[in-house]
Formats: structure tokens, C-alpha cells, sequence
């Protein structure tokens, strides 16, 4: 599900207009099955900090918390104006979102060392944990640390894989596309 903020103007402030556009957001998902949330920034010129922080930190905590499901938030097309508000939302909360920039994804919020770990799984495809943390150099419990705030954000997903060595094991992908879909 694409939501574009443009139709709405191209200034965003105060909480209150965060909250009734936080709103508009989750009843467009109560009526969808999709399991993206692109936040499409298109044409926005700047937003401020309590309106990034009501609409995205919120969305991104409730993700977090369970509440929204299984759905994965990317933001698109946001400029900096946009970008620096949504960062100090998510680095106040410890959270972290996916932004698609021309460069690829980017993490918003995210400490370097969870950044590194989005970047090579990004370039594993899918992995288990003993793999990422062999090629991050770190021991397999700190990858699965690391790995649960990235789960915790929508970032990867998850399915049971078949253990070599008996105990559970999972097999990770990226759950964002390196593309936005159409508008």
C-alpha cells in the first residue's frame, strides 16, 4: 500500500495533524492485506519533528510492538528536510526504517553496526544466523541480536529452517523491495 503525503500539501507540522494523518494511514491498512507500507514523501517540501515522530515513529513502534502485524514500512522520496525529523523520531525511540534512496535502501536510526548487518544480509539473499555472523566476524549470539531489531522493524523476515545441530533455526531475507512499487 502506497500513501503519498502530496495530495495533502507539502508542509507537515504540529502532532495534531500527525495524529489524524497517522489515523488516515491505519484505516487504509485495515482495508488492505498487503504487507508494504510505502510512505511516499513525493513533493513534500519539509515536515517537523512532532508530525515525523506521531506519523512514522508511531507507525514503526506499533510495527515493533506487534500491533500492525507483519507489515514493513519504506519511505520514498523523502529529501532531507524530511529525512532529519524521521531520524531524530527513530534515534529518540531506538527504532529504525527503511528509506529508498537513489543510492538504495538507507537505514534511518539505525547504530553503524545494525546498519552493517542490513547491508550484508541484503547482499546474502537468504541466510541463517551462523552464516551472517561468520561473514560480520561477530559471535552467533550477537547476530542474533542484532537480527531481532531488524525482524522487530519489518526489516527481514523469517521461516523456520531445518537445524543441522537440533535447537530451532531460521532462514532471514530482506522483506523490502530494492524498488518501490508503482504508484
Amino acid at each position: 500500500m502506497r500513501f503519498v503525503f502530496h495530495i495533502f500539501g507539502a508542509y507537515f507540522s504540529t502532532r495534531e495533524r500527525g495524529v489524524k494523518v497517522r489515523d488516515e494511514i491505519n484505516e487504509a491498512l485495515r482495508r488492505t492485506s498487503e504487507d508494504l507500507l510505502i510512505l511516499d514523501f513525493d513533493g513534500v517540501q519539509l515536515i517537523s519533528f512532532s508530525f515525523a515522530d506521531e506519523v512514522v515513529g508511531r507507525l514503526v513502534s506499533d510495527r515493533a510492538s506487534g500491533e500492525m502485524g507483519d507489515v514493513s514500512i519504506l519511505i520514498v522520496n523523502a529529501n532531507d528536510e524530511v529525512i532529519h525529523p524521521i531520524q531524530s523520531s527513530m534515534e529518540r525511540r531506538k527504532l529504525v526504517v527503511a528509506s529508498l534512496r537513489p543510492d538504495g535502501i538507507r537505514l534511518i536510526g539505525a547504530p553503524e553496526h545494525v546498519a552493517a548487518t542490513f547491508r550484508v544480509a541484503k547482499s546474502r539473499g537468504e541466510f541463517r544466523t551462523p552464516e551472517l555472523a561468520a561473514d560480520l566476524g561477530i559471535t552467533v549470539q550477537a547476530a542474533n541480536n542484532r537480527l531481532k531489531q531488524l525482524l522487530a522493524c519489518g526489516l527481514l523476515v523469517r521461516r523456520p529452517g531445518i537445524p543441522q545441530a537440533g535447537g530451532k533455526e531460521y532462514v532471514y531475507r530482506v522483506a523490502l523491495p530494492s524498488e518501490p512499487m508503482a504508484a
